[in-house]
């Protein structure tokens, strides 16, 4: 894997060397048109934007992998150095001092918006003539689609802006770490250190979770999908929030159970990392901020976990969660002395608005392909796809679910527009309750409960919940139930 890894680093600064010298070829035959006296405008335009796009491309890659290519050899001697101690092979995680993770966006999002929008506006600039003339002479309704290039650049550049003054108003943060690495069977602790003060009303939302990243393809159709594997989540409150002369400081405590796997950038199935964000809604821009952090399996972990000889510490029992005072969600008691969770519709704006945009635009396209006189296998595709859409958007406004505890049984209901979905399950059958992490959307994470039997079958319920405190409580209180941990209340 690593002699794989040096191979791809190789090949990657072959092409950007080879970006490099087909920029310096185009100015070269920029600098020969214009000594020979050919004035065009669209064709110096093409070779201008063409040979700095490419001289650019590649002289940033370049640097990138030659970046890349020193901490692969610094990784080496550290390997070297600590071969036990995996959290040693990087400075950042030896020093225990973890730099977020902001300018790296900043610098990635700007140059995929300024190459963007060049391009654009150099194929507008050529094709507008007959553009103009399909839209408003020949009423060619299929030209509209070329509008969604300079649309798609617009998105582009609005979120490097909020990058950028995110990026200015916050700066780099900085994760201190109380001890390297967090441990498995233990716990991760440390304070984050900002720039600026954070006062924030509804408290610091901080997450901690471990994923699976899978990256797949290469070139344009290289992609990378994340699986949380596990997360857990804390409200710091803004009175926890240390005061400090050079902006905040967060504290941060987890603790970490032994089942996860440890961090792992080498696993064949996927490299294994622990992210750390945290998040505060604030006036302006939001403070939002991720460190990659180091979780391993020690040998305080093996004692904790293996080691029966060796007493535990001892650790109070946690406290139920409190419910939150504006949850929606509300307890019913059952005639028959059970209780009934009714998780009514809620939907998220975010989420509304990013269906709306999608079923516009597809709907958009549906109706130019089916009058541009389109196969019918393809307007019939193209039409179940926006049907789905507008299923999805009626589901995020009228479905609901109501969970009923009584006796020995748990009846879970699904609810939209008049149709119910039910299935029964006894009590003794299920083992575990608990919120599980579904989507993040922006900064915003959304949850289901999940109920987990004995033999291994789980059912989801409770959908889109985005308050983890509101999550954690109705998974508790349901728990209780169903286990007989508590008496029936409404509390």
């Amino acid at each position: 894997m690593r002699f794989m890894n040096k191979v791809v680093l190789i090949i990657r600064l072959c092409i950007s060397l080879m970006f490099i010298a087909a920029g310096l070829t185009i100015w070269g035959i920029l600098l020969h048109v214009l000594q020979t006296g050919d004035q065009s405008r669209e064709l110096i335009t093409i070779l201008s934007f063409m040979g700095t796009a490419f001289f650019g491309v590649g002289l940033g890659s370049t640097w990138w992998v030659l970046r890349q290519m020193r901490a692969v050899r610094r990784r080496a001697i550290l390997r070297r150095q600590h071969p036990e101690s995996p959290w040693l092979w990087r400075d950042d995680w030896a020093r225990g001092r973890i730099r977020s993770s902001a300018t790296s966006t900043m610098m990635i999002v700007w140059p995929a918006a300024l190459l963007w929008n060049g391009l654009t506006f150099v194929t507008m600039s050529m094709a507008w003539d007959d553009l103009s003339r399909d839209l408003f002479q020949r009423k060619n309704p299929m030209a509209l689609i070329a509008l969604l290039f300079p649309l798609v650049g617009m998105g582009l550049v609005l979120w490097a802006i909020r990058a950028t003054l995110q990026w200015r108003k916050y700066g780099v943060s900085v994760f201190e770490m109380a001890s390297v690495p967090g441990i498995l069977g233990g716990s991760l602790r440390g304070v984050v250190r900002t720039r600026v003060p954070l006062w924030p009303e509804r408290g610091i939302h901080a997450t901690l979770a471990c994923i699976r990243q899978i990256t797949i393809g290469s070139g344009r159709e290289r992609r990378t999908t994340e699986y949380i594997l596990w997360q857990d989540e804390r409200i710091i409150g803004r009175d926890d929030v240390i005061r400090d002369p050079a902006g905040s400081l967060i504290p941060i405590a987890f603790d970490i159970p032994s089942s996860p796997p440890a961090t792992d950038d080498e696993r064949p199935g996927g490299r294994i990392l622990w992210r750390l964000s945290v998040t505060a809604e604030v006036p302006g821009v939001d403070y939002c901020a991720h460190f990659e952090v180091p979780v391993f399996a020690t040998a305080s972990s093996q004692a904790m976990t293996l080691d029966a000889d060796v007493p535990l510490p001892h650790r109070p029992e946690p406290e139920s969660p409190t419910r939150p005072l504006h949850t929606p969600i509300r307890l019913r008691p059952t005639p028959g002395g059970g209780m009934m969770f009714i998780f009514p519709p809620r939907w998220s704006p975010k989420i509304v608005l990013l269906l709306l945009v999608i079923l516009l635009g597809w709907s958009g396209m549906l109706t130019l392909i089916w009058r541009s006189g389109a196969p019918l296998l393809f307007i019939i595709v193209a039409g179940v796809f926006d049907i789905l859409l507008v299923f999805a958007l009626l589901i995020t406004f009228f479905r609901s679910d109501r969970v009923t505890i009584e006796g020995d049984t748990v009846r879970i209901e699904h609810r939209f527009l008049g149709v119910k979905i039910a299935r029964t399950m006894p009590c003794h059958q299920i083992t575990d309750v608990r919120p599980l992490p579904i989507s993040r959307l922006g900064n915003t994470s959304y949850y289901n409960i999940r109920i987990i039997t004995a033999s291994g079958k789980q059912v989801e319920t409770g959908h889109s919940i985005t308050d983890w405190q509101e999550a954690k409580w109705v998974a508790d209180r349901m728990k209780r139930y169903i286990l007989g941990h508590t008496t029936v209340s409404a509390a």
